[in-house]
């Protein structure tokens, strides 16, 4: 949201909003062209846009939204490559022992998103029975070197994560071995106590990929490779959508809509089963 925030600023800063029309709003909509944004990324930066003409129109600052009779563009084919359950696998095993361990960790195999996993605390470290659970609580993201807190996304997005024992066994062990470094509470660290920054995660993680000759995927990815993961085992997509915390299931099926063919196995078994019983009856 900052970063679509900045974008607005740096066009608008200086509008006089009472006289704001389309006009003005197809410029900007040329200028974020002009800068190589896609319409995806337009999108998003009108929809933060006309959310704060709303919040002016309640407040009597401006008489009428503008962006309400606005036709955004379509968005953007959406396009992004997983990792498998292998992959996933040795990539983890990879990084057992490394600063970004826990990061690889939760969002590969929990679909938690970046900045949620970066401003953990230990705090929101809990056990139920002999398994670790992760709380999230809220959000970070590293501005020019500031790290700077936020809400999570939306409120479905305020979730307990159940840990594996053996993702439990792993991350207990790597806290263990940071423990008497930490100059912070935060559950990711560097091996010198301090927090680890969303570029350095970055760093880290295409280097790794190269390391193994794995895809060069986004971190973003790790959440697709889950739900992908999730889906082509036969999990409800209802579930699926929660654990990552999407505001509704729709949200997900809208994503992974595509359902490539592995993903079709959970419905052969149905139709075997039925098939199987057709002819037992005769």
């Amino acid at each position: 949201y900052r970063v679509n925030y900045n974008h607005i600023i740096s066009f608008m800063g200086d509008v006089n909003l009472v006289l704001l029309d389309l006009s003005d709003i197809d410029s900007f909509v040329s200028y974020l062209r002009g800068n190589s944004l896609g319409n995806t990324t337009i999108r998003y930066v009108l929809s933060v846009l006309r959310k704060a003409l709303n919040f002016a129109v309640k407040r009597g600052y401006v008489k009428y939204n503008v962006l309400l009779n606005y036709d955004f563009p379509r968005a953007d084919r959406y396009f992004y490559e997983v990792l498998d359950e292998g992959q996933l696998e040795q990539l983890c095993m990879h990084l057992v022992d490394d600063d970004i361990f826990p990061c690889v960790l939760l969002a590969g195999f929990y679909g938690l998103r970046r900045g949620e996993i970066l401003g953990l605390r230990i705090c929101d470290v809990s056990k139920y029975e002999d398994k670790l659970v992760i709380s999230v609580q809220h959000s970070v993201s590293d501005v020019k070197g500031v790290r700077e807190f936020s809400s999570c996304k939306n409120d479905f997005s305020f979730r307990k994560i159940l840990l594996s024992d053996f993702h439990s066994l792993l991350l207990a062990q790597y806290l263990k071995k940071r423990s008497a470094l930490k100059k912070n509470n935060y559950l990711v660290c560097s091996v010198n106590g301090d927090f680890v920054t969303s570029n350095c995660l970055n760093y880290r993680f295409k280097k790794a990929l190269f390391n193994l000759g794995l895809p060069d995927i986004r971190f973003h990815d790790l959440r697709h490779s889950y739900a992908t993961m999730m889906l082509r085992s036969g999990v409800h997509p209802k579930i699926v959508s929660s654990v990552p915390g999407h505001s509704d299931v729709g949200t997900t099926l809208n994503i992974y809509s595509h359902a490539d063919i592995s993903m079709q196995r959970a419905c052969l078994e149905v139709v075997d089963r039925f098939t199987k019983k057709e002819k037992g009856a005769e």
